[in-house]
């Protein structure tokens, strides 16, 4: 894929992959390239590093944001979309497992629905501990991986996804390719659970949040969640 050509988003742009596709990307000089970032400083910090040019967006904003992604669909068009918002330190996450189930999770179904709607393509920068999750991170980046294949998206794992594209663009100067969807894509599990490591005494062993793959493509997600005991 001729990326040269492509109007572009980029989701967590300000993360250490997210910056790295985004200079990759900026010196393509596509038509529209679209810096979809969080934090404010991260966003700053991107700004600084990229020459000025009237086809980059810099915006501060949640990808999980509908109405926001709603707006920079209609105002920009991006044809293609690399999500690379997550949270993913492991340990952090372990101990927020709502905030990972929030933000790696319901965020990418946001944006995978609204990018389908809009008739564009998702790549995710998902992680090798994706693979028979044995983490809170880790399983909520599978869920996520399922609900982009769903899509028809395309799911590059770890750091050989930046290799990999690094790497393409090298041998083809002027091009940035990706790897297509498997044809045989993992099957979804029926579910997985996530265990939780709230510190409280009462409960042992700690409870699990449940998160199942549904057969409904408009909601492919169910959540389980623990009755914490109250005394």
């Amino acid at each position: 894929m001729a990326l040269a050509r492509q109007p572009i988003l980029i989701t967590g742009a300000g993360g250490s992959i997210g910056t790295a596709l985004a200079k990759r990307l900026a010196a393509l000089n596509p038509p529209s390239l679209v810096l979809l970032e969080a934090s404010e400083s991260n966003l700053f910090a991107l700004t600084s590093e990229l020459a000025p040019s009237a086809a980059i967006t810099c915006i501060l904003g949640s990808a999980g944001d509908a109405a926001l992604l709603e707006h920079i669909f209609a105002a920009h068009a991006p044809r293609l979309v690399f999500h690379a918002a997550a949270f993913k330190h492991v340990p952090l996450m372990e101990q927020h497992p709502l905030a990972a189930i929030a933000n790696n999770i319901f965020s990418t179904e946001a944006l995978a629905r609204i990018a389908a709607a809009h008739r564009a393509r998702v790549i995710l920068l998902s992680t090798d501990k994706a693979v028979q999750p044995a983490s809170v991170m880790g399983a909520t980046k599978r869920v996520a991986e399922q609900i982009v294949l769903a899509q028809g998206g395309t799911v590059l794992r770890s750091a050989t996804s930046s290799h990999r594209a690094t790497a393409s663009q090298k041998s083809s100067p002027g091009r940035l390719s990706a790897a297509a969807p498997s044809p045989s894509p993992i099957p979804p599990p029926a579910a997985i659970f996530l265990p939780l490591t709230k510190p409280l005494t009462c409960c042992s062993p700690p409870p699990r949040i449940r998160l199942q793959l549904c057969s409904r493509p408009n909601f492919p997600l169910r959540i389980s969640l623990p009755t914490w005991p109250t005394s």
